[in-house]
């Protein structure tokens, strides 16, 4: 199987496009990224049917929703450990087909508890998504390249995130809920398929695992070193505050929460929120290469973390925006919060790129774990109270959140120290 793909990845080392090798490499892996993205915020444009079907509540929706990061955030722990000793070739081949099996599981949930289980197989395998692509990053580019592919990988998920709220919205008006959930499985296959062929370690590194991959105890002594850094936390945690915004407006709440304001039919306001993403895709890669050319990292996280914190104030204000504005409201509150995207550099940079897989791991386990404990409460809000001023209400906890990112931006690593 892996002798295979190295063959190919040989053919292509010898021909005329041996430059492009390493980010055809990497842009393969980003593509599991995508999917994941389009798993991840799927159940947002579909809750009044899967709630209608399951005979559930919005609450049990969003626990549902929950159940993706429950296993998703503990996860990262272990994924980036498994993938600097493991490799990721193997584990983004099993993990693509998990999530396809996932999807299939979920499509035939007929209660609330398979849905739950299902969406926490699906966050399992996820994880190993972004940190494979930083990983393969780490082995075939020099780390000055990290925001960039970061950024870039975030932008294609983005990309993901947009089309799968449109795309899903336009499907439902023809066919049902479970229907689309098996078209993601079908997805999921055809790229395992094109993983099996085509995603390698690295010719050096396939052929000398147990010489280049590091062992357990330089692993764990490492994340000793990561735990016991107060930069490693601020960073972390300012990531989490920024991406959160993502994971519970964008991909859960935003569609329901401007169809109530607003009085709008889904598929405009699917249409109006994947302005965020639209937002971080064109943000992602514009992050990456500021820092990489001419602002510092903790220049743009302080700067991004305030005008996201005032351009979702705007939007959530009691006015009643045109479609057009609100869209242009939202795509930049999306190019400003994708500053996040630094601090995956950031972490491996304090680290001096050791440990790729686990530094960019435990960030963003910490990441995911302020997501994870924060999304859930706007769902509990939301079931309690359904007016659109109780509606404004639960969003507030997202410009706090931002609120408190911007305050600790001040108290981020300065990178001049590393440089």
């Amino acid at each position: 199987m892996e002798s295979q793909a190295t063959t190919l990845v040989k053919r292509l080392h010898a021909s005329r496009y041996a430059i492009f090798l390493p980010w055809i490499v990497c842009s393969l892996a980003a593509f599991f990224y995508f999917y994941e993205l389009c798993l991840r915020v799927a159940l947002g444009t579909m809750i009044p049917e899967v709630q209608s079907t399951l005979n559930i509540s919005v609450g049990q929706i969003g626990i549902i929703s929950a159940f993706y990061y429950y296993a998703y955030t503990p996860m990262q722990i272990a994924a980036g450990a498994v993938i600097d000793r493991v490799g990721p070739r193997k584990l983004l081949i099993s993990m693509v087909l998990l999530c396809a099996l996932g999807s299939v599981a979920f499509a035939m949930a007929n209660d609330f508890i398979l849905a739950a289980a299902a969406q926490f197989f699906i966050g399992f395998a996820s994880a190993f998504a972004f940190i494979g692509v930083l990983k393969l990053a780490s082995n075939w580019l020099p780390i000055k390249y990290f925001s960039l592919i970061s950024g870039l990988t975030t932008s294609l998920g983005m990309i993901g995130a947009m089309l799968s709220n449109i795309i899903i919205a336009f499907l439902l008006r023809d066919m049902s809920w479970r229907e689309v959930w098996y078209i993601f499985a079908a997805f999921g296959v055809m790229l395992m398929v094109v993983f099996y062929f085509f995603c390698v370690n690295r010719p050096a590194i396939t052929k000398k695992v147990k010489n280049t991959t590091l062992q357990w105890g330089e692993i764990k002594a490492d994340c000793v070193l990561m735990i016991k850094s107060p930069f490693f936390w601020v960073n972390a945690i300012i990531g989490g505050l920024l991406y959160f915004p993502t994971t519970s407006f964008a991909s859960l709440w935003g569609i329901p929460y401007i169809m109530a304001v607003y009085g709008i039919d889904k598929i405009e306001a699917s249409t109006i929120v994947s302005m965020i993403f639209f937002g971080w895709a064109v943000g992602g890669p514009m992050a990456g290469w500021l820092s990489a050319n001419y602002i510092k990292k903790r220049t743009l996280l302080i700067n991004g973390s305030l005008l996201a914190l005032l351009l979702i104030c705007l939007a959530l204000l009691p006015i009643h925006f045109s479609p057009t504005m609100l869209s242009v409201i939202l795509f930049l509150f999306g190019v400003a919060s994708s500053v996040e995207v630094l601090v995956f550099e950031v972490a491996a940079k304090l680290f001096d790129g050791r440990s790729a897989g686990t530094v960019a791991s435990l960030t963003n386990f910490i990441l995911m774990l302020v997501c994870t404990v924060l999304q859930p409460v706007i769902g509990l809000f939301i079931d309690h109270n359904s007016s659109v001023s109780e509606f404004r209400f639960a969003m507030l906890i997202i410009p706090i959140g931002l609120f408190i990112a911007f305050l600790m931006s001040f108290f981020a690593y300065n990178e001049k120290n590393a440089e």
